[in-house]
């Protein structure tokens, strides 16, 4: 009855290839029809070929090294991945399952073509929702008007500079900024006018800082930069620049000016928990006392 039930299976109804090789020559001595439809080539032309015939250079390699060691020692290889050469000269990726049995072994050969393009579509479309996330990630951290850092982005990157400023001292200006008369600006010619004097300077603003300096819109007309590595003599010479530039920015002819406070990350600064606050409120109180001299001015804390 078992004879029977085998004698009617039809190997070539299998939608995968089906191959018997010779252990020592690699000789095929039999396989179904759906060699012809994997591998582009007639059923009669590859019985009596070697299968490293249909093998990639690397499978072979792979083949001799691995895949016949681990057959002779535990009788299978279950789930390999090879490649084939089929028609003319055309790689096609597989997945290999190889037994052996009275001195031959017993290829069962899947086509992986279409589990590598959706391999590739998942990994296509991971890294399309990687690139859209960060993407998010920076939208999160932008003030939407004038395209720098928002507060809390700020506070997040200052806070990692002050960590690394605690473990090896660098010199920080923390530089805070105000337009002067804003408010007149938008009570006189309206607030489209108050966000194209917002968004040039933060042109300017953003164009002279380098990219390891913290450059935000710390609220209403108000910026602050966090210089890295910048001493005293380097503070006042960007500010000064800093003034200088703004000359170049009018509002219907109505020139643009700012008043700016500064303070600077001292070593007594390293040791306080709130250290942050403490130098912030210093360089408030420097563009304080810049606005009450009149303004277009920068003062300087004194530490």
């Amino acid at each position: 009855m078992l004879r029977e039930q085998r004698s009617l299976i039809n190997l070539d109804a299998f939608p995968c290839l089906l191959l018997v090789t010779d252990l020592e020559s690699n000789r095929i001595k039999s396989c179904n029809q759906y060699v012809e439809t994997m591998l582009c080539t007639k059923h009669n032309e590859v019985l009596d070929k070697s299968i490293s015939d249909f093998l990639s250079k690397a499978t072979l390699i792979l083949f001799e090294s691995y895949i016949r060691p681990l057959i002779l020692d535990s009788g299978e290889c279950i789930e390999v991945q090879i490649t084939l050469i089929k028609g003319l000269n055309e790689k096609l990726p597989a997945v290999a399952n190889i037994i052996l049995k009275d001195g031959c072994l017993h290829w069962s050969i899947f086509s992986a073509t279409e589990r590598d393009k959706l391999y590739q579509e998942l990994i296509d479309s991971r890294d399309r929702l990687e690139q859209k996330t960060e993407e998010l990630i920076v939208l999160t951290r932008l003030d939407p008007l004038t395209q720098l850092l928002n507060r809390r982005a700020a506070n997040e990157d200052i806070n990692d500079m002050l960590s690394k400023s605690r473990r090896k001292f660098i010199p920080l200006a923390f530089i805070l900024i105000d337009i002067d008369h804003f408010k007149a600006l938008n009570d006189k010619f309206g607030h489209a006018q108050g966000d194209d004097a917002l968004k040039q300077v933060s042109d300017v603003l953003g164009q002279s800082c380098r990219d390891t300096d913290v450059v935000c819109r710390w609220g209403g007309e108000e910026f602050l930069i966090v210089l890295y590595d910048s001493n005293a003599n380097n503070t006042v010479q960007f500010c000064d620049r800093l003034h200088k530039n703004m000359q170049n920015i009018t509002v219907y002819q109505t020139n643009i000016t700012i008043s700016i406070g500064v303070s600077h990350l001292t070593s007594r600064d390293i040791k306080k928990k709130n250290m942050f606050e403490q130098i912030m409120k210093r360089a408030d109180t420097a563009l304080y006392e810049a606005k009450n001299k009149g303004r277009n001015r920068t003062e300087y804390s004194i530490n």
